[in-house]
């Protein structure tokens, strides 16, 4: 036996999530349908964090994170005005997404959201971004993981 022929093989690059528990999939439907979006709960809590549905009254923390030249260093660029009253008006009608709200100051630093990955049909996009004045506390980490947590908790099957 040689080396070659004991190594695992390659890792699925996909990541497609398992279907929902209570969701069965059906011709025609993918397992984000409505009934998932329903379980997503008022608040999540971390030692350090609530992320909470993010409401019309958040609309100066989503244009500090769309305008800021750091945060969107790597997500293309500042937003145009434009594109900011558009997402300052549909996030709160999103379901999914959350405003983090630190509990030391009860500041928002950020927004999480989680939903469907439209470039990949049964998959879930995650995506974050937090103010510069939140960056190297660890936040970010925590909060993605409080939603992955839940999301694992309430949409996915645990395989045997």
């Amino acid at each position: 036996m040689t080396d070659r022929s004991r190594r695992r093989p390659p890792l699925r690059r996909t990541h497609r999530p398992p279907e929902p528990a209570t969701d069965a999939p059906r011709p025609g439907r993918t397992p984000w349908g409505q009934r998932t979006w329903r379980r997503t709960p008022a608040e999540l809590h971390t030692p350090r964090l609530r992320l909470r549905p993010i409401t019309a009254q958040d609309g100066h923390l989503v244009h500090a994170l769309l305008t800021d030249n750091q945060v969107r260093a790597y997500l293309g660029c500042p937003a145009s005005d434009e594109r900011v009253v558009a997402r300052q008006a549909s996030y709160p009608a999103t379901a999914g997404v959350w405003a983090v709200i630190r509990l030391t100051d009860d500041h928002a630093v950020g927004l999480v959201n989680i939903g469907p990955d439209h470039r990949c049909e049964g998959s879930a996009e995650i995506s974050y971004q937090f103010l510069p004045t939140a960056w190297g506390h660890g936040l970010g980490r925590e909060a993605v993981d409080a939603v992955i947590r839940w999301w694992s908790a309430a949409c996915l099957v645990t395989r045997p």
